[in-house]
């Protein structure tokens, strides 16, 4: 079976079934493209949080896509412009070329990925606060110089008696986020796989939290 790229972004895969031909039971699998979380214990309120990621990851490809095809439409409609070498020439129509390529690439390197990895990030905030507001408390929580991910983790594990860490990739993330939102970006652009690496640090925080509260049995399996 082919192997996925892992600095990617994909549409989420629908899990399909088969029947296992030794046991003749139903078994669920996944699209080898599938990268996005999946609920555990299939409790609220973790299948909400599986849903709306991958609601967000579908929107963020989408967007990327409708940019790719936009990009290759502009490029194929001055590819078939002719020279009539008076106004415009073949160095010209090169010119021209180059520079849609150039536009668009800025517009994916400096704005899409961007957005996308603040768009993820508001989205793990969200499901961090709504789990301590649904098993801990609804009192506002100070972060008290640490990002409000880092306070809810914390938080967290003190709760469940556990020791779940930030993925570290998270960290560059939300920075790269800040530096974003508030127009101090340090580095000239980003590629596909830091939308990526954000989503698949996500996953891996949302697996051992929720794996946590199976553990504690605050929830079954």
């Amino acid at each position: 079976m082919k192997q996925i790229e892992k600095d990617r972004l994909y549409p989420s895969s629908d899990p399909f079934i088969i029947v296992d031909e030794d046991t003749n039971k139903w078994q669920t699998h996944l699209d080898y493209q599938d990268y996005l979380y999946r609920s555990i214990s299939n409790r609220i309120p973790f299948p909400i949080y599986e849903d709306e990621l991958k609601r967000l990851n579908d929107y963020i490809v989408f967007l990327l896509e409708k940019t790719n095809e936009e990009t290759e439409e502009q490029i194929n409609l001055h590819a078939n412009m002719k020279p009539d070498w008076s106004w415009v020439g073949t160095a010209e129509i090169e010119m021209t070329q180059e520079s849609v390529k150039s536009t668009w690439s800025f517009n994916r390197k400096n704005t899409l990925y961007l957005t996308a990895i603040t768009l993820l990030n508001s989205f793990l905030e969200s499901c961090l606060n709504d789990l301590v507001k649904l098993f801990i408390s609804e009192e506002k929580i100070s972060s008290k110089g640490m990002s409000m991910v880092e306070k809810y983790v914390s938080v967290l594990n003190e709760f469940l008696k556990s020791n779940i860490s930030m993925p570290k990739y998270l960290k560059e993330s939300k920075k790269l986020r800040n530096e974003f939102v508030h127009d101090q970006l340090s580095s000239s652009e980003v590629d596909e796989e830091i939308v990526r690496y954000t989503i698949d640090a996500i996953v891996e925080l949302l697996y051992d939290i929720e794996q946590e509260f199976i553990n504690k049995e605050i929830i079954d399996k």
